[in-house]
């Protein structure tokens, strides 16, 4: 099976700029490479990866995107500009003719503001992101969900992803809520949503029955055309690394007579159709 993951995050210490992520975290304060992921990946066929910026800076934008010079591993990069600029349209096109850039995360400076994402100027930004076709991802709690539906809906062609199956309570075994705001985005929405960071939600001792609902629930919804795999390495790696979470996914695929071909989409088609098509390779 070909993979490509759609999510990972890359960075060495001593690039010195704050990151939000390292610094919540105590085991991600480490340097994490293009060389740790693919030891973490090693023997199963993964393509590459796509990284996304974990922080709301251009300046790592950039640097990120150096990292596709001369590495193959590297297929894009998630990055970030500042969605609320006057000169978002300018932006833009800037990073659309750079090699490797295959779409913004819409992060706020206060990283789960939803009243940012809500405001006049970040709807204009949306709006030209639509116009342009470049994709934006959004990280969302779980709690958010009903207003991140308010934030998509009214956007005609926004290419929207919505990252990490927008942070469930896994580990709480109560899908009901969640269930229903994500039918909610499903059914009214053109959203894509990753399949990621169910494991680190779901406590230390998840199987693949613990996430098997969880993910009937993504395929019922989004069903296999809007489903893009990643692992959100090296953050699932506070409970699972990645051969685990493809494995579990495997299982769960399989009792779910997901085929093949179905399974390749989520896998990496859909994030090449996503993500690639438009990126300066």
């Amino acid at each position: 099976m070909k993979i490509i993951d759609a999510h990972i995050h890359t960075w060495q210490l001593s690039d010195g700029k704050k990151n939000w992520i390292r610094e919540k975290i105590a085991a991600l304060q480490y340097d994490f490479t293009m060389d740790d992921f693919a030891a973490s990946v090693e023997g199963y066929d993964v393509e590459g990866a796509i990284i996304v910026q974990s922080s709301s800076d251009v300046a790592e934008t950039d640097r990120l995107l150096a990292q596709t010079v001369g590495d193959d591993r590297v297929l894009g990069i998630t990055g970030w500009f500042d969605l609320a600029s006057e000169n978002v349209a300018e932006q833009a096109d800037t990073y659309m003719r750079k090699p490797g850039f295959s779409g913004i995360r819409a992060e706020s400076p206060n990283h789960f503001d939803t009243g940012w994402l809500l405001s006049k100027p970040v709807k204009k930004g949306l709006a030209v992101m639509a116009e342009k076709k470049v994709p934006v991802d959004f990280l969302m709690n779980c709690t958010q969900l009903t207003e991140f539906r308010q934030i998509v809906e009214p956007v005609e062609g926004l290419i929207s992803i919505l990252d990490h199956a927008g942070r469930p309570f896994v580990m709480t075994g109560d899908t009901s809520n969640w269930k229903q705001d994500i039918q909610g985005i499903a059914r009214n929405t053109d959203c894509y949503c990753k399949l990621s960071g169910l494991a680190e939600r779901a406590g230390v001792e998840w199987t693949a029955d613990t996430l098997e609902p969880w993910v009937a629930v993504l395929l019922e919804e989004f069903g296999p055309e809007r489903l893009i795999f990643a692992t959100n390495w090296p953050v699932m790696r506070l409970m699972a690394s990645p051969k685990y979470w493809i494995d579990a996914l495997d299982t769960i695929f399989a009792r779910a007579g997901v085929s093949h071909s179905d399974q390749q989409k989520i896998f990496a088609g859909n994030a090449r159709q996503v993500y690639l098509r438009g990126a300066n390779q």
